[in-house]
């Protein structure tokens, strides 16, 4: 780590496949700006950002799992997801955003908070699903948009990728 940068990762060497979970919390100041780069492969992780305020996020998941809570941030620029093979749940913070999500064989759950008006950009191959339908969300070609979206106080724009893959917004059970 050093005044603009903090990386945390296993020493090199120190994969368990079958041994002891590694438990890390790491608590990030909420006065300054940060962006956040998370990466992870065949593991899961739980990420709550709190009342951060927040440049890019971006989550990376390769084999693995990931619960990200956004709800709470102050500020976000943007969100940024890639996962292969991976699972993620994805609250959605209460400001304006945008963000892009690219989930190859994996399966992405969005929890978008009341109020919030959501416009999401599709690219879906034919092996991928979505619900925006039943979520109260109304296509016009390959764009899903909350009714009302152009006057909304806030709102996310997301451009979803997904292959073999499937998308869920605000499942019965949650995004964790």
């Amino acid at each position: 780590s050093d005044s603009e940068r903090l990386e945390i990762r296993p020493p090199d060497g120190d994969f368990r496949f079958l041994g002891e979970r590694d438990r890390w919390v790491v608590r990030l100041p909420t006065t300054v700006r940060l962006d956040v780069d998370l990466s992870l492969d065949a593991g899961a992780a739980v990420a709550d950002l709190g009342d951060a305020r927040v440049g890019a996020f971006e989550v990376q998941l390769n084999a693995g799992q990931a619960t990200v809570n956004l709800r709470d941030v102050v500020e976000i620029d943007s969100i940024g997801a890639g996962l292969n093979a991976g699972s993620l749940g994805l609250y959605l913070p209460a400001v304006t955003t945008t963000g892009t999500i690219e989930a190859n064989a994996g399966s992405v759950r969005i929890c978008a908070p009341p109020g919030v008006a959501l416009r999401v950009h599709t690219a879906d191959s034919v092996l991928s699903s979505n619900d925006f339908d039943g979520a109260g969300l109304v296509q016009t070609g390959d764009v899903w948009e909350t009714p009302g979206y152009d006057t909304a106080v806030t709102r996310i724009e997301l451009e979803i990728q997904a292959n073999a893959g499937s998308i869920s917004l605000d499942p019965e059970e949650g995004c964790s």
